[in-house]
Parts: C-alpha cells; structure tokens; sequence
C-alpha cells in the first residue's frame, strides 16, 4: 500500500501470517478496549486505558514488526524505515510512526476483522447457547 506522510512516499508490505497472528494477539488487549467504549465520549478513554495495560515488550513487538514492512523513498530508491532495531530516519515522528504502524496494522488484519470474526462470533454464540 502506498501512503504520504508530510510530503514523503512510503510503501507498507504485506507481513506472513504467523506475524500477523502475533500483532493480532498482542494489540487484542487495544482491541477490548474498543468494545468496551460503551459511547463515543468514553472511547478515548477506553482505548488510552487499554494501551497502557499493554506491556512494553508487546508495544515493541507490534512497532518492530509493522515497522520492518515499510519502506521509504529516499533519494532515487526505496529504504527500510526500520533497521538493527531503530528507525532509520529521524524525520519520523510519533505521529508518522503511528500512522506507519496503523497503516500496516490495518492492510495485514482488516480481511480478518471483515470476515474471519464475524464467522467466529456467530459460532461462539451458538456454542454458549448450547
């Protein structure tokens, strides 16, 4: 996917699907914290809560991962954002970062979230009611 952050190209990958199924587990903490904004108000709440509750090492793992599937056009080539465990350029602030992260956070799971969840809370529900 390509995608602008303040005037520079970047290109997110496509990560395998046992490291999609990592970040999945580690961010599903954020995930509840989501649901469980009961009105739009609460939400902000509910979700700063839950990041909080994530630990260090997860939050590093989710950024480590998404970010190591980004490139960046530098030049006359395209580079890795992510290298030897830092961020190559440090032009990137946290609100590119997170924008970076949510970018190949959204590409690599949102087919699961479309339709592998909502075949598995139907069946959940019929499993609880049996």
């Amino acid at each position: 996917m390509d995608i602008e952050i303040n005037g520079i190209a970047y290109q997110t990958h496509q990560l395998n699907a046992m490291k999609q199924f990592h970040i999945m587990r580690r961010i599903a903490p954020l995930l509840q914290g989501f649901l469980a904004a009961p009105n739009p108000e609460a939400f902000f709440g509910a979700v700063t809560e839950a990041i909080s509750k994530i630990p260090e090492a997860d939050c590093d793992y989710v950024m480590h991962t998404c970010l190591a599937a980004v490139t960046r056009y530098s030049g006359d080539r395209w580079a890795p954002v992510f290298a030897r465990q830092t961020i190559v350029f440090d032009d990137i602030d946290l609100a590119g970062l997170l924008k970076l992260v949510s970018t190949v956070i959204t590409e690599n799971l949102s087919g699961f979230f479309r339709g592998g969840v909502a075949k598995l809370v139907p069946a959940a529900a019929a499993t609880k009611t049996a």
